[in-house]
């Protein structure tokens, strides 16, 4: 049996696959489910330093909510885990065109001892996956499209996964410096639901 005559069950199968990740992933991130902003396959930690703190303060929810919902960005939304770790993701199928890139969702840490905010950015597996169906797509030399032009679309997709992931990393360092300068303004010593 040749490659080609498996290619339509195995792009099938695939997509399956691509879509069972998607679905169990908007479901633990719509029910802000701690496991799945704490544990994950890292790819962007980012530090922050601060003031001088009590352990008593917290990170400001509210105020950081309110910031990055008009940023100019797909508004970020955010849900405390515990009295100093915050999880937060992207808003789900937030209409714009913006919005075609991986889901950011990670948490944000406050470190009484250092002090300072941390935030950690973990590998959405649906954005694991695609990467590895779409070049096995695009590579296998079945189709009736050109091998040149399959190339040229393989370097498109890499250009657009590099362009995703560095908007990613600059997205992650500016949560951290939000939350780092509004626990400089003292907006930390608020109430702890705020």
């Amino acid at each position: 049996e040749s490659p080609c005559s498996l290619l339509p069950d195995t792009a099938l199968w695939g997509a399956l696959l691509l879509f069972a990740e998607a679905l169990i992933e908007t479901t633990l991130s719509y029910f802000w489910i701690p496991a799945y902003f704490r544990w994950g396959m890292p790819i962007v930690q980012h530090e922050e330093p601060i003031h001088l703190i009590a352990a008593s303060e917290h990170l400001p929810v509210d105020h950081l909510q309110q910031h990055f919902q008009e940023d100019g960005h797909t508004p970020l939304e955010l849900e405390r885990l515990q009295h100093q770790e915050v999880g937060f993701r992207e808003q789900l199928f937030y209409p714009s065109l913006r919005a075609f890139l991986p889901l950011v969702h990670g948490r944000i840490i406050l470190d009484t001892d250092s002090p300072g905010v941390k935030v950690w950015g973990h590998a959405n597996g649906f954005a694991c996956l695609l990467p590895p169906f779409v070049f096995f797509l695009l590579g296998v030399p079945c189709s009736k499209m050109d091998a040149g032009f399959r190339l040229l679309m393989l370097f498109a997709f890499l250009l657009l996964l590099i362009h995703t992931y560095r908007r990613q990393e600059a997205r992650y360092a500016q949560v951290a410096r939000e939350a780092a300068k509004m626990l400089n303004q003292g907006h930390g010593r608020t109430r702890a639901g705020a």
